[in-house]
């Protein structure tokens, strides 16, 4: 008989990256194969745009997420597998629905898909509620080098390391092809690909190109992803007009699926420079990796465990954008090693090496004895 495994997670829509791996893991033929596995979409936001916002919405929303959670919890499922947020009042509400899984003795494993949490328990008080909420809990996180965020909440013992991984949408006669078209003559090509958070960059995407421009390198770069608010949405046309890039730089609005990976066939770069707070292990870096693409980014979460050779890219400290256009520049013109980028990925990347390490997790988790809750 399959042991059961409750999902409580964020599940498109909106879609972003966390949202996307809990949907992938939960719809995994690995994992549903071994498990009986059932969820609840955790959601709250029904687009990005209001994501922050306080309001009565959000606390019916809590209420009826434990219902639904306590009605799942009667059924006795095996394990919880909980994507918890990382700070401020959103795991405040993620802490109660924690304490109440331990209240009926469930092994839970918490997987982060953001970081935050070091920052958010500096003071005494806060580092307490957040190890009592995370006493007898198992995590998972995403790297190694995310450790540091929790080395002051939980054991490594108590941790489990499990990068993203997604699925290959190319066969290597199609990637061929990517290939032929990209030796033709033509202008370079460039993309940032991101939800248009002012955080992940989208201003200093602005900048480079600015810099380009004024030393007469041919170029296009299209920014495709969903706008944060109006005050960043002017703010960023503003700039666009005034450096005089209306004609180079192109806003194609959000892309999913085949539209999204219809510019990823045709674009030469990704430009990515993210300062975004909780940044971890971008799934827009391992989609430009699939094609072959060489990444420019900022140093933040795990992106230089994924950014570690120079044929993949360049990473450079946060704000610096001036060294990715440098590198951007010195680079722009010299063929680059895509095939070779796009085998670091099928090695390291592809979402089979990460649905089963979950399965694996999974398995040890449930072959131990439960523990006492607090």
């Amino acid at each position: 008989m399959k042991k059961r495994v409750l999902f409580l997670g964020r599940f498109p829509p909106p879609i972003y990256g966390t949202s996307l791996m809990n949907e992938n893991y939960y719809n995994s033929k690995v994992l549903n194969n071994s498990f009986e596995l059932k969820r609840i979409r955790m959601n709250v936001a029904k687009e990005i745009s209001s994501k922050e916002r306080k309001n009565l919405h959000k606390i019916i929303s809590g209420l009826i997420n434990i219902k639904r959670i306590v009605s799942r919890l009667l059924e006795k499922p095996d394990l919880v597998y909980f994507d918890v947020t990382s700070r401020g009042i959103a795991f405040v509400r993620d802490s109660i629905y924690l304490m109440i899984i331990k209240l009926f003795g469930i092994k839970i494993l918490v997987q982060f898909h953001s970081k935050g949490l070091k920052n958010e328990t500096k003071n005494k008080i806060k580092r307490d509620y957040y190890k009592l909420t995370f006493r007898n809990t198992k995590a998972i996180l995403l790297s190694e080098l995310l450790y540091e965020d929790v080395d002051n909440l939980m054991s490594k013992n108590n941790v489990y390391f499990n990068p993203n991984g997604i699925e290959d949408v190319l066969t290597e006669k199609e990637f061929l092809g990517i290939q032929k078209n990209r030796k033709r003559k033509r202008k370079v090509r460039l993309i940032f690909l991101s939800n248009m958070l002012e955080a992940k960059g989208p201003m200093d995407v602005l900048k480079i190109c600015k810099l380009l421009h004024r030393d007469k390198i041919d170029f296009e770069c299209f920014f495709v992803g969903d706008w944060e608010d109006e005050k960043f949405k002017n703010k960023w046309y503003d700039y666009l007009k005034d450096s005089g890039l209306q004609n180079k730089c192109k806003f194609v609005g959000p892309r999913y699926g085949e539209e999204k990976f219809s510019f990823l066939k045709e674009v030469d770069f990704l430009i990515f420079p993210t300062k975004y707070a909780l940044e971890c292990y971008p799934l827009v870096i391992l989609e430009a990796l699939m094609f072959g693409i060489p990444v420019y980014t900022y140093d933040n979460g795990a992106i230089r465990e994924i950014i570690n050779r120079d044929y993949l890219g360049h990473i450079a400290k946060q704000g610096d954008y001036q060294d990715l256009y440098e590198e951007l520049k010195k680079n722009i013109n010299k063929p680059q090693k895509n095939k070779e980028i796009r085998e670091y990925f099928k090695e390291k990347y592809i979402f089979d090496k990460a649905e089963e390490r979950l399965k694996d997790i999974f398995e040890r988790e449930l072959s131990g004895a439960r523990e006492d809750v607090f």
